[in-house]
């Protein structure tokens, strides 16, 4: 089996991050085949993906049907074949892709504006071309929505690092208090976040633009005695999944289709039951 997964996502890490919570979540689950990302070239040194395929992805050649076919992503489609096309958020350069033969199409999307699934006069939203529309964020319920999925989370509680790996990466004095600052969005919003941290703790800043920022970070924050954080999907519901929800303090940061304030306000009561990516991989492992 062949799975193709497509974004044309271009702000932060999340769905690079996205990518590799599914990919991790097929291994588990024992996936016998391939699977490749395909989506707008990363500035993200820190996830530097072995099956990732940068493509352009422009709109104006994607939203016409016949120079679709012409498309970069058209051409890596054709050659890959693959026999599952998983649409992650961004489902306009699709739209002309979709129809092939032997190959499934799903949707998977979190929580984004209504406008999402109605889309333009010249590139509509159209829910037929999908064999299922997924969300994969609790509170979210758009009508076109098929099936469900708690948060796909790019690990689980048995993948951290042991505890004290993120005190020893950055020689953190002991009995020092750790508070870490991250995020993985636009240029200069780790500044942003950072004056909060107080002069009184070893801070460590991470920005998913530099090399030495640990991919998935996830896997290391179990030491944090303090989180700082926009409240993006994966950080948000990482520290919801993994356990550090108590002690991260988010920002809701604007995006153009992401409400980082929806989040805060609606999902804080909500406590997922298992990591989405594994069963996302077993519907994909059943067909």
């Amino acid at each position: 089996m062949r799975i193709a997964h497509v974004t044309g996502g271009t702000i932060g890490l999340g769905h690079l991050t996205a990518a590799e919570a599914i990919r991790r979540g097929l291994a588990r689950a024992g996936l016998q085949g391939e699977f490749r990302l395909f989506g707008p070239a990363s500035d993200f040194a820190s996830a530097r993906l072995d099956y990732f395929t940068p493509v352009p992805i422009t709109m104006e050649q994607l939203a016409d049907p016949f120079a679709a076919e012409e498309s970069e992503l058209a051409k890596q489609l054709d050659t890959y074949k693959p026999d599952l096309i998983l649409g992650e958020t961004h489902w306009a350069p699709l739209l002309y892709l979709l129809e092939r033969p032997g190959c499934q199409a799903w949707f998977l999307t979190r929580k984004v504006p209504d406008f999402w699934f109605t889309g333009t006069e010249d590139v509509p939203f159209r829910a037929d071309l999908w064999d299922r529309i997924i969300s994969f964020e609790p509170q979210f319920d758009h009508p076109v929505c098929t099936d469900h999925l708690e948060p796909i989370v790019v690990c689980n509680r048995d993948e951290l690092q042991p505890a004290g790996s993120l005190r020893r990466r950055w020689d953190v004095p002991e009995g020092k208090r750790l508070v870490v600052v991250a995020q993985a969005g636009e240029p200069g919003e780790v500044d942003a976040i950072a004056a909060q941290a107080g002069p009184d703790a070893h801070v460590v800043r991470v920005d998913g633009r530099s090399a030495d920022h640990p991919f998935p970070l996830a896997e290391w924050l179990t030491d944090a005695d303090l989180i700082f954080a926009g409240a993006g999907f994966n950080a948000y519901w990482e520290s919801k999944w993994l356990g550090w929800f108590e002690r991260t303090r988010f920002t809701a940061f604007a995006r153009p289709i992401d409400d980082q304030a929806w989040r805060l306000r609606e999902c804080a009561g909500y406590q997922p039951g298992e990591n989405g990516a594994d069963r996302l991989a077993q519907w994909i492992l059943q067909g």
